[in-house]
């Protein structure tokens, strides 16, 4: 399971570049050239970006380095924590994970969750919050095994379709649905299949940008599922690319800024802030180059530069997911063929949630058990967030769970040992009703 190349660094060449300047290369099996083009695109990261250097550090050694690994969770309901003395995980993109944040050995916080803390939760006056320190005491035989904890959500299409087969077994409240919903699919898909297929080609050289960008509208606008991507595309050019003093003094200390991306969010995309949907991420191409043309997050905005970036990254991310051209119009033969792009689809159209995310967790945690995976790490960069597999007590990883509070606006003070425990299960409840 270990897919996100920071975490474990190895200086390696592409046999490709970026702009697949060796159009032979396409001949090699899907997995391969993925593998490949994969790599390009870090090596690109490393070498072209102004913090791309930050890639190849341990840039969670200060706060992996110890034997104590001190992670904090905010949550609205401490009152139903306590009354039930479990802490219950969660299942969205992290798939089944309790949301946390590392905290330095002088449990200083990284500066996503200042973010976090002292603007987006600080804003909300009418949800009280919580903070909740958890302390997870590993053996050195855990420790070295960190670099086996990336999880790369991008590619949980696969993932789905397996739940989705798991989930077509069991007697639902209507029997047509899940066939209805499967041809409802196939026809968007097939409406947006000229498009998917240009993108999957990544022959994008003599594409202009205006023509890229009618290309864009038709798949994001047509399926909303597909909007990760966009997430990711703009939260990486930010993070890598900003010019701001905040960024340079951060990548002096190892981290990468966050709160460029937040603002972004909060002025671009507002829904996002009130709940995290990746469903309603949307920004018109236009709208956002004027943004970032007037922005304090560039000095000088290159924006010939970032339409050539997001042109070729948002095609390498439907190549990824896509893998090779799409042909049949069954749903049989998409599923089979496509299932990382159809999976995305399927968990993010299909109307109970609760019951998908719940019976993909129990998949999903296996694999974490099997690969010994204790802190799952989602992020395609070191963003600084992390998450904690629920199942800890199979994997012999003892743990204390603290009430905290924020002190100075950077640091994290325990205050009261809790009487409660990780659980093994799911929280929420399914809106639907079942035979």
């Amino acid at each position: 399971m270990v897919l996100i190349k920071w975490i474990n660094y190895k200086n390696k060449k592409s046999r490709i570049n970026i702009y697949f300047s060796n159009r032979d290369f396409i001949k090699l099996p899907p997995s391969q050239l993925m593998e490949q083009l994969d790599l390009a695109w870090f090596n690109f990261f490393i070498k072209e970006s102004p913090y791309g250097f930050l890639l190849k550090k341990e840039i969670y050694g200060p706060y992996f380095s110890r034997k104590t690994l001190n992670l904090i969770h905010v949550t609205p309901s401490l009152d139903k924590i306590l009354a039930s003395k479990q802490l219950f995980f969660s299942g969205g993109g992290l798939c089944a994970a309790i949301y946390c944040a590392p905290l330095t050995k002088n449990n200083k916080l990284h500066n996503l969750s200042k973010v976090y803390l002292n603007k987006r939760f600080a804003q909300k006056k009418e949800d009280a919050f919580d903070i909740l320190c958890i302390k997870l005491f590993l053996n050195e035989s855990q420790m070295k095994k960190i670099q086996n904890w990336g999880v790369d959500y991008t590619l949980f299409g696969k993932l789905n379709c397996q739940t989705w087969k798991k989930i077509k077994g069991q007697k639902y409240k209507r029997d047509s649905y899940f066939k209805e919903l499967e041809e409802q699919i196939c026809k968007k898909i097939c409406k947006i299949k000229p498009s998917i297929n240009l993108l999957v080609n990544y022959d994008l050289t003599s594409m202009s940008f205006n023509e890229f960008q009618v290309h864009y509208d038709i798949i994001f606008k047509n399926f909303p599922s597909l909007r990760f991507i966009l997430y990711e595309v703009f939260n990486e050019y930010i993070l890598l690319y900003q010019e701001n003093l905040k960024s340079k003094t951060l990548a002096r200390k190892g981290e990468l800024y966050n709160e460029s991306y937040r603002e972004l969010i909060k002025d671009l995309c507002p829904i996002m802030l009130k709940k995290f949907r990746m469903n309603s991420f949307f920004i018109p191409l236009d709208k956002l180059i004027s943004y970032l043309n007037d922005s304090p997050i560039f000095t000088n905005f290159n924006s010939i530069h970032f339409k050539e970036f997001v042109k070729w990254r948002i095609a390498f991310y439907i190549k990824k997911i896509t893998r090779h051209e799409i042909s049949a119009s069954d749903f049989d033969n998409q599923f089979k063929n496509h299932p990382y792009l159809l999976g995305q689809i399927l968990y993010r159209s299909f109307e109970d949630k609760h019951l998908f995310e719940k019976e993909r967790s129990k998949i999903f945690l296996k694999k974490l058990i099997k690969e010994e995976i204790i802190c799952p790490i989602y992020s395609i960069l070191p963003k600084g967030e992390i998450g904690i597999n629920p199942l800890l007590e199979r994997l012999g990883v003892k743990y204390e769970i603290y009430k905290a509070s924020l002190v100075g606006g950077d640091k994290i003070r325990l205050g009261e040992k809790l009487d409660i425990t990780i659980s093994n299960k799911f929280i929420g409840e399914s809106k639907y009703s079942f035979r």
